[in-house]
């Protein structure tokens, strides 16, 4: 047996637990030896500033323990000890010396990480899993997969807050990005409730999508949509860019083609108390939603008295498919006749790791159907901010850009070349 790194100090691996996949917690049992000094109770206080930093730090385990009636025992780790300079010499000097003393350690005093290092064979490794509410969720590659019910019951075991365990058995199919699951422990419940930032979400995981990694994008985001700036959100989910903008007093216009996401974003609404004049929350594919929700109120805008400039902001939260839509939204703005306005818009999208900013504000610009010497220009003002690893080779990225500005300064250089299919919309 050899000590595995990660693991409680001293405690051995045991072949017998490489490969299990039927949980025996007797099986983590074992003697260790553990380095201990142990003082009057009149001079604790004094030893315990030097020898805290060097406690044995396990769940369920005193390293302040009473020895008897008088004096207790501090328990120390033996490999910090090891690689102290000076400890064993200052203890001397306050007339205390270290002992080994034998303890028993098992699973009791074993968090999860440290027991699926235990069990999974040297070769393989586990990414963790991610919390959402009460939901634990795994997204184990296939040669773990014969572990996931013994992973699945100590998650629940050693994460006090997780009721539910499932895994995601499939990648992203359906159109509206919801997860394939299979329940691995606990209850049969996906409604969760989940804070972010300071705002309340209800959601049904297995029906909407919500990714808790893209928690500080979000706050990224919000933090740059002020409340002068008219939010739209093509593809909303539950709403994590609309409803702290709605918080904020921002108009906001939500859309998202699941109408599951669009039930639990109206129940968010009411959960945040958000007045329901702020926040107009559509069905829509993306397209219907530019032309018969986003061209109205732009249009209403440019005819109207309020004071100019004004802001807008259009979020394109769908990294696999929004650039298919990048497109249709240009021809959207290219009706309007002034666009005396700025349009920021944040682009996502999926791309390989090897020239991640490139390729990001290239897939833009060509989506967009600029010509060469515009996408030139186009990667001159356009912003790339990069989101997250998907994979070994893919990554999120955030393109923004003002595309009003940018078809303002294309149209004023006689530059931009709408293209045969740039028909303008009609409206009645």
């Amino acid at each position: 047996m050899k000590i595995r790194l990660g693991c409680p100090p001293m405690y051995k691996i045991d072949t017998a637990l490489q490969g299990m996949t039927s949980l025996r917690k007797e099986a983590f049992a074992q003697a260790v030896q553990y380095d201990c000094v142990q003082v009057p109770h009149e001079k604790c206080a004094q030893i315990s500033k030097v020898v805290k930093p060097y406690f044995v730090k396990l769940p369920n385990f005193k390293s302040a323990q009473d020895a008897n009636e008088t004096e207790k025992r501090f328990v120390l780790n033996p490999l910090l000890v090891k690689e102290s300079k000076d400890l064993d010499e200052n203890l001397q000097e306050l007339g205390v010396q270290i002992r080994k003393e034998l303890f028993h350690i098992g699973y009791d005093n074993l968090n999860f990480q440290q027991i699926s290092r235990l069990i999974l064979p040297n070769n393989q490794t586990l990414s963790g899993f991610s919390l959402i509410g009460h939901i634990a969720h795994f997204n184990l590659r296939d040669e773990i997969l014969p572990f996931k019910y013994i992973l699945g019951e100590v998650v629940l075991d050693k994460v006090a807050s997780v009721k539910t365990v499932v895994n995601k058995t499939h990648s992203i199919e359906s159109e509206f990005r919801n997860f394939h699951l299979e329940r691995l422990a606990g209850d049969d419940n996906t409604v969760a409730n989940v804070v972010e930032h300071g705002v309340k979400f209800r959601l049904d995981f297995a029906k909407v999508y919500w990714n808790p990694r893209l928690s500080q994008e979000h706050k990224r985001v919000s933090d740059l949509i002020n409340k002068n700036i008219t939010l739209f959100d093509a593809f909303c989910g539950v709403g994590p860019f609309a409803l702290p903008a709605a918080k904020k007093g921002c108009k906001v216009f939500a859309n998202d083609l699941n109408p599951e996401s669009v039930k639990w974003l109206k129940e968010n609404v009411k959960l945040n108390k958000i007045r329901e004049d702020l926040i107009k929350v559509s069905n829509l594919d993306a397209r219907e939603y530019f032309e018969s929700v986003m061209l109205p109120e732009l249009i209403s805008f440019e005819r109207s008295a309020i004071e100019k400039p004004k802001k807008f902001a259009l979020t394109m939260n769908l990294p696999s498919l929004a650039h298919v839509f990048l497109h249709p939204l240009k021809l959207t703005l290219l009706n309007l006749k002034d666009r005396d306005f700025s349009f920021l818009v944040f682009f996502y999208c999926f791309v390989s790791k090897d020239d991640k900013f490139e390729e990001a504000v290239q897939l833009a610009g060509s989506s967009l159907l600029f010509q060469q010497n515009e996408i030139k220009l186009f990667k001159e003002v356009a912003k790339v901010h990069e989101v997250r690893d998907v994979s070994s080779n893919k990554v999120m990225m955030c393109v923004s850009f003002d595309l009003g500005s940018i078809l303002n300064e294309f149209e004023s250089k006689a530059e931009i070349q709408v293209g045969s299919d740039s028909k303008r919309i009609k409206l009645s």
